[in-house]
């Protein structure tokens, strides 16, 4: 739909300006427009000496403002794309068009990584060479970087990929912990993973460290996991030093801590409190999902 859209009024502006020369316009300042970063983008807005300097660095002179209409549109005296699918569309278009492939590569992941959207745009235009070099490429790289080995390898290796790290509030008032993470690694294949159709963020691995993590996801694993929170929880107050020799809590007050996940989990004690409350389970299911969604890319 886009492209008829887009083809039409390219090819029926009244401005004379030739479809190929305003498409290279729009495409340029699309680009630009992602390339600046989300938070930039929220801020920037356009006043008409800035679009006619645009213009005339595209080698497009003599014809008002009107020629961009209806791609770009007014607010008083703001111009802005009509819609944000119409802007991510010829963004695409410009990236489509980059032959140098580590170019092409570096400039769809620094987008991704903050527009999701952008890989289902991409595939859409040109999905050959985006299977090929993108996401074939990163998922079969992500892969070999996993230790087979064992299944508690798989897992050590998946954390110490993504390598997340976690900052936890110790609450004395209630003797628990909130959870929130900090950072983590390779935020473009959690995207491609998700882009595959398999439920995953990072950000989820936080939710083993909750006792009700699969309240209403499945009451089952529910049940089995919230028993084996509490080996967790001791773990976490043993790391911290918020239990003394003789397992009784220590007089404290509230305080936040950082833990590296990979560094904790490398622990066996750890390990197996982790593998109680069900992040074992999910990480193996999400490696194996991966596995066969990439082997499937070109079925």
């Amino acid at each position: 739909m886009l492209d008829h859209f887009a083809g039409y009024y390219l090819n029926h502006s009244e401005s004379g300006i030739p479809a190929d020369k305003l498409a290279a316009f729009l495409m340029q300042w699309a680009l630009e427009y992602f390339k600046c970063g989300k938070y930039y983008r929220e801020r920037i807005y356009y006043t008409d000496a800035q679009l006619e300097q645009w213009l005339k660095k595209s080698g497009i002179e003599g014809v008002g403002l009107n020629c961009l209409y209806p791609f770009l549109v007014r607010t008083r005296k703001w111009y802005f794309f009509l819609n944000y699918e119409l802007l991510l569309y010829f963004a695409v278009q410009a990236i489509v068009r980059i032959e140098n492939v580590e170019n092409y590569s570096k400039i769809t992941a620094d987008i991704a990584c903050e527009e999701s959207k952008l890989l289902v745009f991409l595939d859409k235009a040109d999905p050959k060479r985006f299977r090929k070099e993108i996401l074939s490429l990163e998922i079969h790289c992500f892969l070999n970087k996993l230790n087979l080995d064992s299944s508690e390898e798989v897992v050590l290796s998946f954390i110490k990929y993504f390598n997340p790290d976690f900052s936890l509030t110790w609450l004395k008032r209630s003797n628990s912990f909130e959870t929130a993470i900090e950072s983590s690694g390779d935020v473009f294949v959690e995207e491609l993973i998700r882009f595959m159709g398999i439920r995953f963020e990072v950000v989820a691995l936080e939710d083993f460290f909750y006792k009700d993590c699969y309240r209403e996801d499945d009451p089952v694993k529910y049940k089995k996991y919230r028993q084996g929170y509490r080996n967790l929880y001791n773990r976490l107050l043993l790391v911290f030093g918020l239990i003394d020799e003789n397992g009784k809590l220590s007089k404290s007050t509230d305080e936040e801590f950082h833990l590296n996940l990979y560094q904790f989990a490398k622990d066996s004690e750890n390990y197996q409190a982790l593998k109680e409350v069900g992040m074992e389970e999910y990480i193996l299911g999400i490696t194996v999902k991966s596995n066969q969604n990439w082997m499937n890319i070109w079925s």
